[in-house]
């Protein structure tokens, strides 16, 4: 039962590393207070 969840493990790591690829590359990173609507018009980084 271990090693099953070992295989599984390593599956879902490639699995959430490929997902963070594809995520980096449609679009760059973005601070928490730049995605909130109210607080974007506020702070905006030039």
């Amino acid at each position: 039962m271990i090693s099953d969840d070992a295989k599984d493990a390593a599956k879902v790591d490639q699995q959430l590393d490929e997902a963070e690829e594809v995520q980096a590359e449609e679009e760059p990173t973005r601070l928490w207070w730049e995605t909130n609507p109210e607080l974007s018009e506020r702070f905006r980084r030039s």
